[in-house]
């Protein structure tokens, strides 16, 4: 744990105990964060929406959602996943084309590894689910009507 003032407290994850404590560099409070993918940068604060720039031109495109907190930003192929986690507590994520057009709500989304989703429920298991083109949706459902 990293309070205020730079001192760095580190505690046992079996019972709670204080393991260590030292100075250190006074974290950043203002909690900015600046996320990068191909063509964008996207720089979220803690009390605003997440802000939408290009990465050659630095000219601002696109707010992003506002009412819940920008925890990750990945790359996926084209398009882009944005993870939130919301005022209650929930995990979710917004798939975003390479418009940043919205194709997809992600509720519990944890994770994404290459072309596949993870998921976690709080049931303590994970899922996944695989990216899907819509050709391959196409042929797989023609496969099933065959």
């Amino acid at each position: 744990m990293t309070w205020y003032d730079g001192t760095v407290r580190t505690y046992s994850a079996a019972d709670g105990t204080l393991l260590s404590e030292e100075k250190g560099e006074k974290p950043d409070r203002t909690l900015d964060e600046t996320f990068l993918t191909e063509n964008y940068e996207i720089r979220s604060s803690l009390h605003d929406a997440p802000q939408v720039y290009d990465r050659v031109s630095g000219k601002w495109l696109a707010s992003l959602e506002k009412e819940d907190y920008l925890t990750y930003v990945t790359q996926v192929q084209e398009d882009i996943l944005t993870e939130y986690i919301s005022t209650t507590g929930g995990r979710y994520g917004i798939l975003l084309n390479d418009r940043l057009e919205e194709i997809a709500y992600l509720p519990n989304v944890c994770d994404v590894v290459e072309d596949t989703f993870i998921f976690d429920t709080g049931s303590g298991e994970l899922r996944q689910c695989r990216l899907y083109s819509l050709q391959e949706l196409v042929a797989l459902g023609e496969s099933y009507i065959e």
